[in-house]
């Protein structure tokens, strides 16, 4: 039979076990303030408890492992000039996709940069559903821009098995440039907040944080989000290496409100917290003030490294700061977990049992594949990345840029988690290398269903060992990302944003083809597979088979060679090849300037293979007549394969000497996909 502490220690949403772990990080029976904050912070949603012993395995800057320094929705990445860029991923459902949460998870305190969405939902079967995605990313673009962000790309994921559990991610970025105070200088803790909160007050907020943090007046600012001033505060005092006492009283008088959980552990739409040196005080409240904000100090780091909550004098709650952290001594389970039967069935899958169908009428599916057109909506919302495989900006004056994307493969992902999620960042570093810039960190955000389902959380550990082995290899470590398990969810998704540093923004190298007589080439190799292809899949229906072919060794090879390629000044464009295969790729490059292609195939693969597989490490190239020469030889020297498919034409698309149509026609239907998705 429970005791009074044990039941209370239940109702706080801890389990027994959980219940003697904090006694013993206490040394002492816990008080019900203290179970309350243990419950809310050893909540998976906060410590990551059911992942975090594989999410330490990731790749990080300044350790061996991610996920230890308490940052899990953000992270911060540092140039070697001492610029310091803020990359955050926020999920939500796709019906929780509002101004409000968007606008709550802006980089407060930070020069605002770029702005992409992800967004993953079943098919639009019919207007309703149509007008339902549309609703949803005029939220995302136009909340974006008003907050001050650079509308980038939309990755757009479409599968049957989202139906009633789509999701988005967001990914911002933001410029910080601040003064980091001292390691053992004290920082006072400030609440801010005023009256209305929307996106207008959200962006003038922005504006007015960034001036205070990049001025020197306080030392970071953040929104109160989900978890309260708590969480945050947290994370905070464990990256400092700090710990953290808080007036509870002058909280209480600051909201209005009297209990624990609703003053230092709710989220607060429009208020924020600030920490601040002892010397700026005075000029902080200032500011804050002449800005319209109610300001009340509220507490202090300490040296001590202890979570501190005193009322009236009185201590209400002492508990380590490494008892609470994901870094530290929160609790860590390693849940049961075995390979869905579906695993070995796809491994039974054959190319030969698929006939080769007429690929006239494949292409011109591929070409009215949702999957496929969504981009071409991608300028009309004000994104200019269709151009590019990876979007390339400035983002002050000085000569270098920066490139962003963000990939999503879930069939891969499905058909096998660990070379699926490998895949997946991995393409993600060959959309940036395709653009001259060199990839450099990436945030991850791994949403799946129940954990405790033991084939679920198989396909969660085997997806987050693809990241890590692929984020090594390729030198791009993960700076932050996220984690939801949610019930709901019916199809394991993994989503990479990846940052790249480009030496020459202005010297981009985009997707488009330039001239008429262009030679067009293919790098790397092609194989007969067209494993978890939209062809297979959508086409001919095929459920089971495996991931797409993939060499994570020859991936960074050929990386490397592609990147010597494009700073040598031989290669005028460049463009992946992935979902819809060397076909997809060859007509999006074609469309931006109405040109054509005529190329002939490799006898030695099949056909619909060669053109709508989606086997890995290829890109497609064109270049000049008057740098074929050189450039044949410059790949010749780093010993990866390229292939010479044709040239480029005046508009027709001819492949082995027949016409699949021309391009004007072609992009016509594939513009026409989302016609409803434009916002002007």
């Amino acid at each position: 039979m429970p005791n009074q502490q044990q039941e209370k220690a239940i109702k706080a949403g801890l389990t027994a076990n959980e219940y003697e772990r904090a006694k013993a990080l206490l040394g002492r029976e816990a008080n019900t303030e203290e179970l309350e904050i243990f419950g809310m912070l050893w909540n998976d949603l906060y410590c990551y408890k059911n992942s975090v012993k594989w999410l330490r395995t990731l790749p990080s800057f300044s350790k061996d492992t991610a996920f230890e320094d308490g940052r899990e929705k953000f992270g911060v990445f540092e140039l070697e000039d001492g610029k310091s860029f803020y990359f955050r991923v926020d999920t939500m459902r796709l019906e929780n996709v509002k101004a409000e949460s968007i606008s709550q998870s802006a980089p407060y305190g930070m020069q605002p940069l770029a702005s992409f969405t992800a967004l993953h939902s079943s098919p639009p079967g019919g207007k309703s559903s149509q007008d339902k995605i549309n609703a949803i990313l005029r939220e995302t673009v136009e909340t974006s821009k008003q907050l001050g962000f650079e509308t980038l790309e939309n990755e757009f994921n479409f599968n049957f098995s989202y139906d009633g559990a789509g999701f988005a991610n967001i990914f911002s970025l933001g410029l910080f440039e601040g003064k980091p105070s001292k390691p053992d200088e004290k920082l006072n803790i400030y609440l801010l907040g005023k009256q209305g909160f929307n996106v207008e007050a959200a962006a003038e907020n922005i504006q007015i944080f960034h001036k205070i943090v990049k001025t020197g007046l306080a030392d970071s600012v953040f929104a109160i989000e989900a978890g309260g001033i708590l969480a945050k505060l947290v994370d905070s005092a464990w990256s400092l290496k700090l710990g953290v006492s808080i007036n509870f009283q002058a909280v209480k008088d600051f909201f209005k409100e009297d209990t624990l959980t609703q003053t230092l552990m709710s989220a607060k739409a429009g208020y924020y917290y600030a920490l601040v040196t002892e010397a700026m005080q005075a000029t902080f409240e200032k500011e804050a003030a002449q800005n319209g904000f109610k300001t009340a100090m509220v507490g202090e780091t300490i040296q001590s490294q202890q979570l501190i909550v005193k009322e009236e004098g009185a201590t209400k709650v002492d508990i380590p700061i490494s008892a609470l952290s994901i870094g530290g001594m929160a609790p860590v389970n390693e849940l049961d977990a075995s390979m869905p039967d579906y695993i070995t069935a796809n491994a039974e899958y054959s190319i030969h049992d698929i006939a080769e169908p007429d690929l006239k009428e494949v292409a011109q599916f591929i070409i009215s594949h949702p999957n496929i057109g969504i981009k071409s909506s991608r300028n009309e919302q004000g994104q200019k990345n269709f151009l590019y495989d990876a979007e390339v900006f400035s983002f002050d004056e000085s000569e270098k840029g920066l490139a962003a994307v963000v990939n999503s493969r879930t069939d891969y992902i499905v058909a096998d988690p660990l070379k699926g999620s490998s895949i997946t960042l991995a393409e993600a570093a060959r959309k940036i290398t395709s653009t001259g810039a060199t990839p450099v960190a990436s945030v991850c955000s791994f949403v799946f269903g129940d954990e405790n389902n033991k084939e679920v959380y198989w396909q969660f550990m085997q997806s987050v060992r693809g990241i890590a082995s692929a984020a090594r290899r390729l030198n791009t470590p993960l700076i932050g990302g996220n984690v939801v398990f949610d019930k709901k969810v019916k199809t394991p998704t993994v989503i990479v944003s990846m940052l790249g540093v480009h030496p020459e923004p202005q010297k981009a190298i985009d997707i488009a083809f330039k001239s008429k007589g262009d030679l067009i080439f293919l790098v790397g190799q092609t194989i007969n597979d067209i494993g978890s292809s939209e062809y297979l899949i959508n086409y001919h229906e095929v459920e089971n088979s495996p991931a797409p072919y993939f060499d994570i060794e020859f991936e960074n090879a050929m990386q490397h060679a592609l990147n010597g390629a494009i700073a040598s000044g031989l290669v005028s464009s460049a463009h992946n090849v992935a979902t819809g295969g060397l076909f997809a790729s060859l007509f999006e490059s074609c469309i931006p300037k109405s040109l054509g292609f005529d190329i002939v195939t490799d006898s030695e693969i099949r056909e619909d293979s060669f053109l709508f597989g989606e086997n890995q490490s290829r890109v497609l190239v064109s270049v000049s007549p008057a740098n074929e020469s050189a450039f044949v030889d410059f790949m010749l020297e780093t010993g990866i394969p390229v292939l010479m498919l044709g040239h480029v034409t005046k508009g027709e698309m001819r492949i082995d000497d027949a016409s699949y149509g021309f391009v004007a026609e072609a992009h016509k239907i594939y513009d026409s996909i989302f016609t409803d998705y434009r916002i002007s």
